[in-house]
């Protein structure tokens, strides 16, 4: 079962917490900016994650994360 997107970003990106609403509004934005320059979703991910949530992989969580386009399909829902 899946949880919340902020959940499943934290465990992608071993954030400490789940990023507010607003945090993840930004993400999103990022990743489509750094999309342009890459054609690799993961990389454009990781690093809008940086620009945006700060230092990532604190914790190493052993769930495994969706992919970047199924994240982003569920940011586009909401």
């Amino acid at each position: 079962m899946t949880g919340s997107l902020g959940h499943d970003l934290r465990i992608k990106y071993g954030l400490t917490d789940d990023p507010s609403a607003e945090l993840i509004a930004a993400w999103t934005e990022r990743v489509r900016d750094r999309a342009a320059e890459t054609d690799d979703p993961e990389q454009a991910g990781r690093k809008a994650a940086l620009e945006i949530f700060g230092e990532l992989d604190r914790i190493l969580y052993l769930s495994q994360a969706d992919t970047i386009e199924a994240l982003l399909a569920r940011a586009k829902a909401k």
